[in-house]
Parts: C-alpha cells; structure tokens; sequence
C-alpha cells in the first residue's frame, strides 16, 4: 500500500542532534536523540520512549553545518515503532513533529538547508 503524501513542505534527510522535553509532563525531563529528516513543517526524530500523539514538545537542534541552534515547539502527530538490534523486545519509535512554533529565522535556516539537500 502506497501512503499518501501529506506533507505541505518539503523534507531532506538530516542527522541533527535534538534536545527535546515533554511539555505537558510535571517533571521536565530534557532528552538528547537524533533526527532523521527536516523540514520547514517538522521534523522525524528518533526515540527510545514511547511518545503519544497529541505530546506537545520543547525542540532545540541545530542544522549540520549551522553553527546556532533553533528552537521550536512541536506537536506529535504520528509514531511509528521498530526493533533495535536483534533483540525483539527493544524498541525505538520515529516520531513525526509537526512546528506550532517556528520563529521566521529558523523557517528560513530549515528552508535553505532543505533546498540545498534537494538540488
């Protein structure tokens, strides 16, 4: 089965280093982990807990490349779980993040990195 592409913008494969904290959590764990792809809309990071559609999320990484970090806040809107390793009882979720805030700069930092991947 072919998924419908539903992103309004474009995407590029980036392995940026990405601090995030759960923001609707009382205790405000910061995590690191990596991305697997950007773009102006969002980001697909990499995770080792589980996250649920609907988490609302503080984001801070940098662009490979850049030298200043973004921030961002995002909301989860899917996950996708898979196995780590040979071992079937581990497991790591790629998680889609769409930005409800995205400051112009970092719009445009994402947007140019995006179009130069894509060339």
């Amino acid at each position: 089965m072919i998924r419908e592409e539903r992103r309004k913008s474009p995407r590029a494969s980036c392995g940026a280093e990405v601090e995030y904290v759960i923001m609707d959590h009382a205790r405000a764990t910061t995590f690191t982990t990596g991305s697997k792809n950007v773009g102006s809309g969002g980001i697909c990071i990499i995770v080792f807990e589980q996250l649920e559609v609907g988490d609302v999320l503080g984001l801070k990484f940098s662009i490979p490349g850049l030298s200043t970090s973004i921030l961002a806040k995002g909301v989860v809107i899917w996950t996708n779980e898979f196995s780590v390793g040979d071992q079937k009882t581990d497991s790591a979720y790629n998680v889609g993040i769409k930005f409800l805030n995205l400051n112009n700069e970092g719009r445009d930092k994402i947007q140019k990195y995006v179009e130069a991947k894509t060339k």
